[in-house]
C-alpha cells in the first residue's frame, strides 16, 4: 500500500478489502490507521476506493470516521476526482457536520459551482449536501431551494433533449421531495 505506483496502491487497497471479506480478523487497527492516511494520497483513485474500502470495512461502526481536516482535504482536490469519485466525496461530505457557521458556508461556497456541472448524479450529490446542511433553517434552505431552480431545469431539458426519461423521473422525483420538504 506504500508502492511509489498509484495503479498497485489502488489494487493493495481492493486487496486488503478482499482480505476482510475471507477473514475480518486479519486486519488490524494497523491496516485501518494505514487506510486512513491513504486518504492523503496524490491518486484520487486511491483516494477513491481508499474511502470505499473503510466505508465496508468498518460498517459496523457507521461507515468511515470523518473529520474536518478530512473533509478539507477532500474539498480541496475535488476537481481532481472523476465523476465517481466526486460523489464518494460528496457522500463524505454529507454525512459531515461542520463545525460552526462559517465552515457551513465555506462548503456551501466550493459547491456552488458543482451545480452547474453537467452530471445529474453530482448536481444530485450537491443538492444532497446542501439540503443536509440548511434543513434546521428555513431561510437558508429557501435560497437553497430557488438556487436548484436552475440546474434542475438544466438538467431536465438536456436530458429530455437527449431521450433520457429515466434521468428526467429522478429528478423530477427529487423535486417532489424538495417540494414536500
Amino acid at each position: 500500500m506504500k508502492d511509489s505506483h498509484p495503479y498497485v496502491r489502488k489494487t493493495a487497497v481492493i486487496g486488503l478489502l478482499k482480505v476482510y471479506h475471507l477473514n475480518p480478523k486479519l486486519i488490524g487497527e494497523k491496516d485501518i490507521e494505514t487506510l486512513y492516511e491513504m486518504i492523503k494520497d496524490k491518486d484520487s483513485i486511491v483516494v477513491t476506493n481508499t474511502i470505499n474500502v473503510l466505508n465496508e470495512i468498518l460498517k459496523k461502526e457507521g461507515g468511515i470516521s470523518i473529520s474536518s481536516k478530512m473533509v478539507i482535504h477532500l474539498l480541496n482536490n475535488l476537481k481532481e476526482f472523476n465523476e465517481w469519485g466526486q460523489n464518494v466525496v460528496l457522500d463524505i461530505v454529507s454525512r459531515y457536520t461542520p463545525k460552526d457557521e462559517d465552515q457551513m458556508y465555506a462548503i456551501l461556497n466550493i459547491l456552488e459551482d458543482k451545480l452547474k456541472h453537467s452530471s445529474t448524479a453530482i448536481v444530485l450529490a450537491c443538492t444532497r449536501v446542501l439540503v443536509n446542511y440548511t434543513k434546521e433553517n428555513e431561510f437558508m434552505y429557501e435560497q437553497v431551494i430557488s438556487r436548484l431552480r436552475e440546474p434542475y431545469l438544466t438538467l431536465i431539458s438536456t436530458s429530455e433533449n437527449h431521450g433520457n426519461n429515466e434521468i428526467c423521473y429522478v429528478l423530477f422525483c427529487h423535486i417532489y421531495f424538495l417540494i414536500l420538504k
